[in-house]
């Protein structure tokens, strides 16, 4: 049995190393884009968001659900829970669930919530944000 161990943990040892790494096959996003004669700056429930100082500070006084999209969140074991606690730890973000087959994280935001300090924290820990919609 002594003998077995050893054994063991060199066949789990590739899995390890292994990791996270990003799939090959990721499919390219399109920025979104507003519809003829609508503000761009104006951010409805439900529409997705290129993030420029109009729009960020527009999120600044929306309160409620927030979806970013992370492409390079591709596992559940150690992507999802990193993101999820990366942004949990942020002042005005609560609920936060993660959905790895999506690659999305949604979350409810306060009002005064900074989507510029929690796309940068997520950088910070390799999961870039991609897209964001409320």
């Amino acid at each position: 049995m002594k003998r077995l161990i050893p054994f063991a943990a060199l066949l789990c040892l590739p899995l390890a190393l292994v990791g996270c790494a990003p799939e090959t096959d990721a499919v390219d996003t399109v920025d979104p884009v507003a519809p003829a004669g609508s503000d761009p700056t104006a951010v409805e429930s439900g529409s997705s968001a290129a993030l420029d100082s109009a729009t960020t500070a527009t999120l600044a006084s929306y309160e409620g659900p927030v979806t970013f999209s992370v492409p390079d969140m591709n596992c559940p074991i150690s992507c999802g829970p990193e993101v999820q606690r990366t942004l949990a730890a942020l002042e005005g973000v609560s609920d936060v669930q993660t959905d790895v087959e999506t690659r999305t994280v949604k979350f409810n935001a306060a009002k005064g919530f900074d989507v510029e300090s929690a796309k940068k924290a997520l950088a910070a820990k390799n999961f870039p944000v991609d897209n964001v919609m409320i």
